[in-house]
């Protein structure tokens, strides 16, 4: 349907699966149309005093997407501090938990301002809580569902799941430059570490399915871009989802 609110497309899928190479894609596509669109592949590193001394390379996108989330300062630490007031971690660890609590928050915030017709997250936090539980620290199937349920669901939401094989998703994390624990170990065993990631993004997705979070599109990583790309882009206009 319709509506004055920014439409939300979020992508969920191992590391490696293709999910921000589409999702540049989309948004070049949907800036290509005229459409106005903000998206968290442009967004800037924070300042190092503001990451509690992490240099995780996920710590760090995670911080920057927050701080310079579609340039608003002011919405982005209001949700980072927010976050990490109530984040039951220790400071040292406080992306682990203010991440997921900050951007459903922030996504919350946005809704409700004139920011741009698309807002695009390249990692969902339905994605972050993936990677979370594949590292054994999710904050738990009763209290996932909450944070969802509360912050996610009132806005216009798309969830592109981009599905590759692990062996595929594996190499291709293998092949960056960012330090990985895939780097040293043959693809052959990445790819069953990899699996663990696979899994418990598919029963994410089954907490946002049933929540009713967003509607669910499922892409393929290993086609062309091109193709991933248009059949999100029809999925769109066919549901009539970008506001007026």
């Amino acid at each position: 349907m319709t509506s004055d609110s920014p439409l939300f497309i979020e992508f969920i899928g191992s590391p490696g699966s293709g999910k921000s190479t589409i999702a540049r894609n989309v948004v070049h596509h949907l800036k290509r149309e005229g459409i106005s669109c903000m998206s968290t592949i442009e967004a800037k590193d924070v300042p190092d005093e503001l990451e509690f001394g992490l240099t995780n390379p996920m710590a760090r996108r995670v911080t920057g997407i927050l701080k310079g989330a579609f340039y608003h300062p002011y919405i982005s630490f209001q949700a980072y501090w927010l976050a990490a007031s109530c984040s039951p971690l220790k400071p040292t660890n406080i992306v682990r938990g203010f991440n997921l609590v900050a951007w459903l928050h922030l996504t919350n915030q946005l809704s409700s301002r004139e920011t741009a017709d698309v807002l695009v997250f390249a990692d969902s936090p339905p994605h972050v809580i993936g990677l979370l539980s594949a590292r054994g620290q999710q904050p738990g199937e009763i209290r996932t569902r909450k944070m969802l349920s509360a912050y996610g669901c009132d806005v216009n939401r798309l969830v592109v799941y981009v599905d590759s094989p692990t062996k595929v998703c594996a190499k291709r994390v293998q092949e960056r430059d960012t330090p990985s624990r895939f780097n040293d170990i043959e693809v052959d065993e990445a790819a069953k570490m990899m699996e663990k990631y696979r899994e418990t993004i598919l029963n994410t997705m089954d907490i946002i399915s049933d929540i009713g979070y967003g509607e669910i599109l499922q892409v393929s990583g290993t086609a062309s871009v091109e193709e991933s790309t248009t059949k999100i882009i029809e999925t769109v206009q066919s549901s009539d989802e970008l506001p007026t």
